[in-house]
C-alpha cells in the first residue's frame, strides 16, 4: 500500500488514515528487531497481561513455578524457567504547530501539510506499539489538546484534529493566537514524568523553547524540524511577489550582506535547536522529503 499527495498544501484526512497500514507492518518488525535489554521491557518469570517470551534458562530461586517449561526440563534433566518482557506503555503526546507560517512551501509541499503526516505517521506507529496517544495542536485560534488514549481511535481524533486546524482553512485570530512560550507552560503542566513528547514545528519563536530543559530530566523530548529551501536561504538575486492567500508583498533577494545575515540567522536558530534539545534529540525534515523516506526517518525515530 502507498500513500499519495491529493493536495500538497491542504491538510486531507484520508492521506493521513493511509498511513495505518506501513505503520501497522513498521512496528511489527520494529517489536521483531528490539533487543530484550532495552529500556521499556522488564524480565520475568512471571507470565501476565502485557508480556512477551523472551527465552528459556535455568530454573533460579525465586521464580514462579508456573513459569516452569517442562519440556525442556525433561530433555535436559535440570529445571527450566519460561522468561518474559514486560511490555511497559510510554505515553506520547504529539505537539504539532499549525500556525501561519506553516502555510508554506516552495517544494514538493507546504511546512504544514509535512508536520500533519509526521503526526500522524507517530500517533500510528507508538498506537501500534502499545503506547498511548494524545495531542497539543498550537493554531491560529489557540491551543487544542487531549490526554493520551489508547487504541486507534486516539490516531482518528488526533487526525480529525490536524484536518481541523489546517492553516490554510483556519482564520488567524490575533487575540487568541499563541505562542511557544504558552505552549511550553501547557506542556509542564499536562505531561507527567515518563512521557515522551515530540514537537513538530518549524519553530519561528524557537528562543521560547528554552525552559524545556527542566522538562528534559525525566521526559524525553524530541524536536522534529519541518523546513523549506526558502528557510535556509533566500531564492537567487533578483525580484519576488510573495503571498499568504490574501495579502501580496514584494521582496528583493540581491542585497548579499542581507542574503548573509538570513542564512546566519537560520543557522543560529538550528545551533541553537539542537542545544535544546540534545544533539541526538534533534530531527530535521526538509518539505521535499519522499514519503519512503520519512516512514523510514520517522519509524527510526519511534523504534
Amino acid at each position: 500500500m502507498t500513500v499519495t499527495d491529493t493536495s500538497p498544501t491542504h491538510i486531507i484526512a484520508r492521506e493521513l488514515h493511509a498511513w495505518s497500514a506501513l505503520a501497522k507492518h513498521q512496528a511489527a518488525l520494529s517489536r521483531q528487531r528490539r533487543p530484550h535489554h532495552m529500556m521499556g521491557h522488564r524480565i520475568s518469570s512471571h507470565r501476565g497481561r502485557g508480556l512477551e517470551f523472551a527465552e528459556v534458562r535455568a530454573y533460579q530461586p525465586g521464580d514462579d513455578i508456573r513459569a516452569i517449561d517442562w519440556r525442556v526440563t525433561a530433555r535436559k534433566g535440570k529445571t527450566h524457567t519460561r522468561l518474559y518482557h514486560e511490555e511497559r506503555e510510554q505515553p506520547v503526546s504529539i505537539v504539532c504547530d499549525l500556525r501561519s507560517s506553516m502555510a508554506f512551501g516552495s517544494q514538493v509541499r507546504f511546512k504544514s501539510v509535512l508536520a500533519a503526516h509526521i503526526a500522524a505517521l507517530c500517533g500510528w506507529l507508538a498506537c501500534y506499539s502499545g503506547n498511548r496517544v494524545g495531542f497539543v495542536l498550537l493554531t491560529n485560534q489557540g491551543i487544542l489538546s487531549q490526554k493520551p488514549m489508547m487504541r486507534e481511535r486516539a490516531v482518528d481524533y488526533l487526525i480529525q484534529n490536524l484536518e481541523q486546524a489546517d492553516p490554510t482553512r483556519m482564520t488567524i485570530d490575533s487575540d487568541t493566537a499563541t505562542g511557544m512560550d504558552e505552549l511550553v507552560r501547557q506542556l509542564s503542566l499536562s505531561t507527567r514524568p515518563g512521557y515522551r513528547i515530540l514537537l513538530i514545528s518549524d519553530f519561528p519563536d524557537w528562543q521560547a523553547l528554552a525552559p524545556l530543559s527542566g522538562l528534559k530530566a525525566n521526559r524525553d523530548i524530541a524536536v522534529l524540524h519541518c523546513h523549506d529551501q526558502l528557510d535556509e536561504q533566500l531564492p537567487p538575486a533578483g525580484e519576488y511577489v510573495i503571498t499568504n492567500g490574501r495579502q501580496k508583498a514584494v521582496i528583493h533577494s540581491g542585497n548579499r550582506q542581507q542574503r548573509q545575515r538570513y542564512q546566519q540567522l537560520y543557522e543560529e536558530r538550528i545551533a541553537q535547536l539542537k542545544t535544546i534539545s540534545g544533539y541526538q534529540h534533534y530531527f530535521s525534515f526538509p518539505t521535499h522529503i519522499s514519503r519512503e523516506n520519512l516512514l523510514q526517518y520517522v519509524g527510526e525515530i519511534m523504534a
